[in-house]
């Protein structure tokens, strides 16, 4: 057979270091492509693969130990790989990484660290990264300046000598271009110092970046987005009320055939 002699020519080229060969030689013994299905002997193929650098084999690795194919279980050991694939620039490690500190798989829960991995995903593209994202910032649960900015006991115990380095911070934020990341930065120092109109700055920052990751996940073709960004736009979330806009975006995941959408056009027009 074909792929027989595709095996054969993969453990030629695996055995003098090819890494491609070696994942190749993987693939072909985790899904029985031209020899009987072995998890374990794709288990080897991949690591040696991994070994030499290839980010698919990482990849792979990792969903091994997570769902226990050709290995036991473990979780642990599969964000280690997950890791190595992402450093690579293996999009969906990146993401799987960022649920992985989300919800406490195989490590312990760690926001920041999701948020991280949410941010590479995205920024290599994953739709389904730049809307949880848009969940992340724009319900603030990743931010604490929200609840700092409105705690009265919190504003009472600001203190004074800090107040002038602060303010100092803040004024260079105001400064600095909108969005600009070295605004943010002193709004997050002065924040940090206790400024009450900069932790309202910083809080106000991230309502926004969670409409801008919505807004890229909805021109990406996410329906999920298209109907947050259609109900900011019905309700004025963030953005001015325009039901046009909101119809616009509703209209969009409708065309995808997402019911909710239809449900919610079928109510204004």
């Amino acid at each position: 057979m074909e792929r027989n002699k595709d095996v054969k020519r993969y453990f030629e080229a695996a055995v003098q270091g090819d890494a491609e060969a070696a994942y190749s030689l993987g693939e072909c013994y985790r899904w029985g492509n031209g020899v009987e299905c072995d998890e374990t002997e794709a288990i080897r193929w991949y690591r040696e693969a991994a070994d030499m650098g290839h980010m698919e084999a990482a990849y792979s690795l990792g969903e091994c130990y997570r769902w226990g194919n050709g290995v036991e279980c473990d979780e642990t050991e599969a964000i280690r790989w997950y890791r190595e694939a992402a450093d690579m620039g293996h999009m969906e490690a990146a993401y799987t990484l960022a649920k992985c500190y989300d919800y406490g798989r195989g490590a312990e829960k760690d926001k920041e660290e999701a948020i991280r991995w949410y941010l590479k995903a995205a920024e290599m593209g994953h739709v389904q990264a730049m809307f949880d994202l848009g969940i992340y910032y724009f319900n603030d649960i990743s931010c604490p300046w929200y609840e700092k900015a409105t705690d009265p006991i919190y504003m009472k115990s600001w203190k004074t000598a800090d107040s002038a380095e602060a303010l100092t911070w803040y004024e260079k934020g105001i400064r600095a271009e909108p969005d600009d990341e070295a605004a943010v930065e002193c709004y997050r120092k002065a924040a940090g110092m206790g400024f009450p109109k900069a932790m309202q700055k910083l809080a106000k920052y991230y309502n926004d970046a969670g409409l801008q990751w919505f807004r890229k996940a909805a021109e990406q073709g996410s329906t999920e987005a298209q109907c947050v960004l259609g109900d900011c736009y019905l309700e004025g979330n963030g953005v001015p009320m325009d039901k046009e806009e909101a119809i616009r975006w509703y209209r969009k995941a409708a065309e995808q055939g997402d019911d909710e959408a239809e449900y919610k056009l079928e109510r204004l027009l």
